[in-house]
């Protein structure tokens, strides 16, 4: 055990008694320090470890030395600017509801009826539906296979249809003296292709995976499919390995109304 003789007390005022790295999946790295020395030394040093976001518990003993555990969220025999932030992927899909005439495959069947011509399918559609008629398109079913369904819904009142929409949540973590850039928060929403968000983020290949790839229906007219960012938070977490700061990112996936100038569009296409 180093004692008052040591270089480092002598210098400080205390010195390191032990140090253990650890790990784990929900807090990531951590790393426990003991110290040992004089009281008004170690209060001071608590202080200034407490500022980087560690937790500490002082120790005062019978004697004159007084013993100060550290609990740092990173390695803090390396320099922050050699910290490495921790990464947890979230897959999920969420429900929505959308009008039913922007179904891919009525949109697409929709479109059979003339160029320009979508609004004549869905008035002929809710027009037979409120005087009592049959379905318009009864006769040309291999044309307009999906209209029985269409002409189905609306007489039941059904003019929204459920579907799940892909979602992907980053959650980052990092200490309080993590010198990388976090997410700014922007006035405007961007949309991102696939290729676009795994390379704009550096999406690690083992969860590029689990990101879908585009469908093979092209996407209504003037949208493109994206992966829009629709949140962005950061928050303080207590842990028992000091404080540490959170980031989320979340993206939907979707059609939008999105191009690559700001102004020209709905959304702008990263």
């Amino acid at each position: 055990m180093i004692t008052h003789g040591s270089s480092d007390f002598n210098t400080l005022g205390y010195t390191l008694q032990s140090q253990t790295p650890g790990y784990d999946p929900q807090g990531g790295v951590s790393w426990t320090q003991v110290f040992v020395g004089l009281q008004t030394y170690l209060e001071a040093y608590a202080a200034t470890a407490q500022a980087a976001g560690a937790r500490t518990s002082l120790e005062i003993g019978s004697g004159d030395l007084t013993r100060l555990t550290v609990q740092w969220s990173r390695d803090p025999n390396q320099p922050e600017s050699a910290e490495v932030e921790q990464d947890r992927w979230e897959f999920a899909e969420e429900p929505y509801q959308i009008p039913l005439f922007s179904h891919p495959v009525i949109a697409a069947e929709a479109k059979r009826v003339g160029t320009g011509q979508e609004a004549e399918y869905r008035r002929a559609l809710k027009d037979a539906v409120a005087n009592g008629d049959a379905n318009p398109f009864a006769s040309a079913l291999t044309t307009y296979p999906a209209s029985p369904a269409v002409y189905g819904m609306l007489s039941q009142g059904v003019e929204y249809w459920q579907a799940g929409r892909p979602t992907i949540r980053r959650i980052r973590t990092y200490s309080l003296t993590w010198t990388g850039s976090p997410q700014a928060v922007e006035a405007y929403q961007r949309v991102y292709v696939r290729s676009s968000l795994i390379s704009t983020f550096s999406i690690p290949s083992d969860v590029q995976s689990q990101i879908p790839t585009d469908p093979s229906d092209p996407p209504p007219d003037g949208t493109v499919w994206g992966w829009r960012l629709s949140s962005k938070s950061s928050t303080l977490v207590r842990e028992k390995n000091g404080t540490k700061k959170e980031e989320i990112l979340s993206w939907e996936f979707g059609a939008w109304y999105a191009a690559s100038g700001y102004g020209s569009s709905l959304y702008l296409l990263a």
